[in-house]
């Protein structure tokens, strides 16, 4: 059976000092969701309730947005969260200079291949959805094809793998999931002594990746 995984990002404009990405790898195609109404109950007991009565009147359900989360309601989740069977890898780019968004998006590029191939070190199936940038409809087809092409490397080495990628919406929840992990260990990576919500999850997190890229081809 292949692993979900999740992948989003944060900081990839110039100013906001690093550009992290975090890939959560989950067990079972339901269990990203399951995990997250455990959260989100935990955040607000009637939570289960309130989105019944919000499908009713058709109106948008609550989220898990890491950024706009009090450090008491980042404590809750992460504590909920330290209990699920979750593996966590990050990939980050301290910016330097100012680039263009072509460059910034190939460095993000590169991030996500870090971490994919990271993960198929030790996971030989996997169903990968990645956070969908702006513009997507006409990056799509381009970077999921490049990102097809990881899988093919291990296996020209005799380690066969197989994945599967494909661009999802924030609302999804498997990458609200991911954002609040790349919010907590971006944190924690420009400032170490910013300890909340990380030292919760820090053991879920099995790499956490600094480079200096180069800029590549332009992914988009």
């Amino acid at each position: 059976m292949p692993h979900h995984a999740y992948i989003d990002e944060s900081g990839t404009m110039d100013y906001q000092g690093v550009m992290s990405v975090a890939m959560v790898i989950l067990e079972g195609a339901n269990t990203a969701q399951r995990l997250h109404d455990h959260v989100m109950t935990a955040l607000n007991p009637k939570y289960i309730q309130l989105v019944k009565q919000l499908k009713k009147e058709r109106k948008p359900l609550p989220g898990l947005h890491y950024a706009d989360m009090t450090s008491e309601q980042k404590r809750i989740v992460a504590g909920r969260l330290s209990q699920a069977k979750v593996a966590v890898l990050t990939a980050h780019h301290r910016h330097q200079g100012d680039k263009s968004h072509t460059e910034r998006f190939s460095i993000y590029g590169e991030l996500i291949k870090i971490c994919v191939r990271s993960a198929l070190e030790t996971h030989k199936d996997l169903i990968v959805g990645v956070a969908k940038q702006g513009g997507w409809q006409k990056y799509e087809q381009d970077f999921c094809a490049r990102l097809r092409m990881l899988p093919e490397e291990f296996t020209r080495q005799g380690n066969y793998r197989k994945a599967e990628f494909m661009l999802l919406s924030a609302a999804k929840p498997g990458i609200q999931l991911a954002d609040f992990y790349v919010g907590a260990v971006r944190d924690f990576t420009m400032d170490e002594s910013v300890t909340v919500p990380f030292d919760l999850v820090s053991e879920q997190v099995i790499t956490r990746e600094f480079h200096a890229l180069e800029v590549v081809e332009s992914e988009r």
